[in-house]
């Protein structure tokens, strides 16, 4: 038996030996090996094997490769010839794994199996701080943190550098510029610290990338940095051209170089002209911002002026700036009320406010025109204090000229600052106003009635009949439209006409004339109205009394109207 089952063992000796590591792998029986990586050959990584005893199994290697491109903390170890199925890697932030067992890197020797180690990592200074630095000027220092292999740290939660004289001064995040890759650190001082030299630490054994590799050498000290007090670049605000009489702000941050606002500082400024003669000006600071309002002079000087400004605080900390503007001539300004647009017989009524810039009325040098095609007439402009406003009219005649007017203002004081407004109005012909005693009228057949009816200008003047005619039409009861031409009374001023009114005597109805009138002159103006006199013509009273007698109806109002009348004269002949 023993004879046959070592001939099997000699003639399968390969599958005897596979069974053999299997049940290693199983029991664990023998103490785990230990993976010695292969540097010569990095893609695929290789391992050598060692066997329990310590000895390195040569016929035996693994290829290393990542199993999920996207996570770079899992790999695995294809194919497994011979020895034992777990080893490790010192590649960090990667867990890699042998079939059929996947272990992670990183796990302290304390586990039955045998875990890879924890790496580290070093720091290297890339920039240095320059000699001098202002306070609250912030200044930064960066650094590379690279593994052991040669790949650069991407996470170190917590990282600090600290900031040192003869002690600590303050520590300040390190971060990763995910562009450059480095680690930077960036600093301000107060505004208060003490004028000394100052240098960057970075102690690596203090840093972590967060998955147990931790950083390895010596601290690394910058050069030495002498801090001194702060120069700030004032930046002034404002216009770079300033007219006379605009009123406007000029702006100051009262900041440090790293936007906080200044503690204890006096700010001082001076308006300079463009002769060079400087002026004082008072200015506050209120937060971070001081401000100045600046109204020049109607007279100030033309050309190039300068703003300048300085501070100092109670630290020595120091600042200054200049705001260079150019000084014009005042633009006048017009706020102008007009209606538009105007009839003939009316006028152009023109209001306007004239100020400098800054709202401040202009009280003299105006003057107007008014101007169509070879027609010029100067408008005459009067100032009123009350409001503070010119007022001007121009009259429109009868026969003026119709079309676009044109309306000029102009303005200017003794010292060359002047304005300009011109705008154009409507001139149109008039539309004439038409007036009767009474709207609604009634009257018995076959009567003279006079029709009056007053005919007027837009500005209430009469229109005569030297330079106009006036018509009345209605609509005749016989069928069509009936036109009649009125008569001028100078006397009175209004149109007449005596309207003989149609025959009713044998109708039991009245009817009602409705009349519209008409004006034109000679100059083109006109007007009408519609519906301007009601004329009721009545049925006589003793008609409409024999139809009650003998029967017949008789609209209520004519009864209503005969009965008033009937009345009326009895009372007038009573004795």
């Amino acid at each position: 038996m023993f004879i046959r089952l070592l001939v099997t063992l000699v003639k399968h000796w390969r599958r005897a030996v596979a069974i053999l590591a299997m049940f290693c792998c199983v029991f664990g029986a023998m103490a785990p090996p230990v993976l010695v990586p292969v540097v010569a050959d990095t893609s695929p990584e290789k391992s050598r094997i060692m066997s329990a005893g310590g000895a390195e199994d040569s016929s035996a290697h693994a290829d290393i490769k990542q199993i999920e491109p996207s996570n770079p903390y899992r790999a695995e170890a294809s194919p497994m010839l011979y020895g034992s199925c777990i080893f490790g890697s010192d590649t960090p932030n990667q867990e890699y794994s042998a079939s059929p067992v996947a272990v992670p890197e990183r796990v302290q020797d304390h586990s039955a199996n045998e875990h890879a180690k924890a790496v580290g990592f070093t720091a290297t200074e890339l920039t240095q701080p320059p000699p001098f630095v202002e306070r609250t000027q912030p200044i930064t220092v960066s650094y590379s943190l690279t593994y052991t292999n040669g790949s650069s740290v991407k996470t170190a939660p917590n990282a600090v550098v600290s900031v040192q004289k003869s002690q600590l001064v303050s520590t300040i995040p390190l971060l990763l510029n995910k562009t450059s890759g480095s680690w930077i650190a960036t600093w301000a001082s107060q505004y208060s610290a003490n004028l000394t030299n100052y240098s960057f630490v970075l102690d690596p054994s203090q840093l972590n990338d967060g998955y147990g590799n931790t950083g390895i050498g010596s601290p690394l000290v910058s050069s030495s940095f002498s801090l001194i007090p702060a120069k700030i670049t004032l930046g002034i605000q404002g216009l770079s051209t300033l007219s006379r009489r605009q009123l406007e702000t000029i702006t100051i941050p009262a900041v440090y170089h790293d936007g906080s606002p200044l503690v204890n500082a006096t700010l001082k400024a001076t308006l300079v002209d463009a002769n060079g003669t400087s002026s004082p000006v008072n200015m506050t600071i209120n937060g971070v911002l001081a401000t100045k309002d600046i109204d020049l002079p109607a007279d100030a000087h033309l050309g190039l002026w300068q703003f300048n400004a300085n501070f100092i605080d109670n630290y020595g900390n120091k600042g200054e700036g200049t705001l260079a503007f150019e000084v014009v001539r005042a633009q006048i300004k017009f706020s102008l009320t007009l209606l538009q647009p105007v009839e003939r017989t009316t006028t152009i009524n023109v209001t306007t406010a004239i100020t400098y810039p800054d709202g401040q009325p202009l009280n003299f040098g105006v003057n107007g025109n008014i101007s169509i095609g070879t027609m010029s007439q100067s408008l005459n402009l009067q100032y009123v204090p009350a409001n503070q406003t010119w007022n001007g009219l121009y009259h429109v005649s009868q026969n003026a000229t119709l079309g676009a007017y044109n309306l000029t203002i102009n303005a200017g004081d003794s010292n060359d600052n002047r304005g300009r407004y011109t705008t154009d109005i409507a001139v149109v012909p008039a539309n004439f106003a038409f007036s009767v005693p009474a709207q609604k009228i009634q009257v018995p057949p076959v009567n003279l009635t006079d029709i009056v009816v007053s005919v007027t200008y837009p500005n209430g003047t009469a229109m005569g009949d030297n330079v106009g005619t006036v018509t009345a039409t209605y609509d005749s009861p016989s069928g069509g439209i009936t036109t009649m031409l009125l008569q001028y009374n100078a006397t009175d001023t209004k149109w007449h006409i005596l309207f003989y009114t149609p025959d009713q005597r044998f109708k039991l109805y009245a009817i009602t004339l409705v009349f519209a009138f008409e004006a034109h002159d000679i100059f083109g103006n006109n007007g009408s109205e519609t519906d301007a006199l009601e004329m009721t013509v009545t049925t006589p009273i003793n008609l409409l009394v024999l139809a009650a007698i003998i029967g017949v109806i008789v609209p209520a109002s004519l009864l209503v109207w005969a009965m008033l009348t009937v009345t009326k004269k009895r009372r007038k002949h009573k004795p």
